[in-house]
């Protein structure tokens, strides 16, 4: 009997012990049901949520841009407004701007100094010429082959009123005045002048012999015509009666008076083309 109450006793701890194992199997195969439940589940939310922005983001709302509003090449039927700042250069206005700051840049002119000496010293030849005609017509002699010598003709008529005068100091001090308004000035030809006007230049800038400049405006600059004419002007200011000797220089600066300045196109282009760059871009933000 008490064998077989000892067996009942171990066969109860057996059952005991196999039913403590199976609960204990059982509560493991439970948290490894709940993990895998968790993932599934986490993984189902963000598939969800990927997929609720894609719809998002693809599907056309009533506050929203229509592309079926819009066509290529046609103007937009309302206005739009971008939902952040969008800056850009405009370049046509960039164009116009530096094309406008480069036009306001002056022509260069520059001077050229051996004209000015040539200029001189064809005057300066004509006087002595006559000098010594006058010392031969003095001592009664022929001064036509002297006057044969003279590097540039004037009718015989200024001729013979230069020579009736006492002395050539008037002459040449007249002509002085009258080159220092002039050729120091600066004489530009008609045509260069014309072409810059064509190119709607209305301001230049004059490189002195110094090295410095000064601006003028265009129509300050004279021709070789203008500077005729002015000449008459001075001379009938400084003859107002007399007109022998008026007549001889104003047939000396018809026939001397030249060019002496010209355009630098080089440096006129340089200094355009500066401007331009300096110009910053034209930018617009929508």
């Amino acid at each position: 009997m008490w064998c077989a109450i000892t067996l009942c006793v171990k066969l109860s701890k057996l059952m005991t012990a196999m039913n403590t194992e199976t609960a204990s199997i059982s509560s493991l195969e439970k948290k490894r049901r709940k993990k895998r439940q968790e993932r599934l589940l986490r993984l189902a939310i963000f598939v969800s949520s990927s997929l609720l922005m894609t719809l998002i983001l693809m599907a056309e709302r009533s506050t929203g841009i229509q592309s079926a509003e819009f066509a290529v090449g046609e103007p937009a039927p309302r206005s739009l407004f971008a939902p952040v700042k969008v800056v850009y250069e405009d370049t046509k206005q960039t164009e116009i701007l530096r094309r406008k700051t480069a036009d306001q840049v002056p022509a260069v002119l520059t001077f050229q100094p051996e004209k000015s000496k040539e200029i001189r010293q064809r005057l300066s030849s004509f006087l002595m010429v006559l000098e010594r005609a006058k010392i031969s017509q003095s001592a009664g002699q022929d001064a036509g082959p002297i006057l044969a010598q003279l590097p540039f003709f004037i009718p015989d008529l200024s001729v013979k009123a230069l020579l009736s005068l006492q002395n050539l100091d008037s002459p040449r001090k007249n002509m002085d005045l009258l080159f220092s308004q002039t050729i120091d000035r600066g004489i530009l030809a008609s045509a260069q002048k014309e072409a810059l006007r064509q190119e709607n230049y209305f301001r230049v800038s004059l490189k002195l012999l110094d090295q410095s400049e000064k601006n003028f405006s265009l129509q300050e600059i004279l021709t070789v015509e203008e500077a005729h004419k002015f000449s008459e002007g001075v001379l009938q200011e400084l003859y107002p009666k007399e007109r022998g000797e008026k007549q001889a220089l104003l047939e000396i600066t018809r026939v001397v008076l030249q060019p002496n300045i010209a355009v630098d196109l080089d440096e006129t282009q340089k200094r355009r083309k500066a401007a331009s760059e300096n110009v910053a871009a034209v930018e617009e933000v929508i």
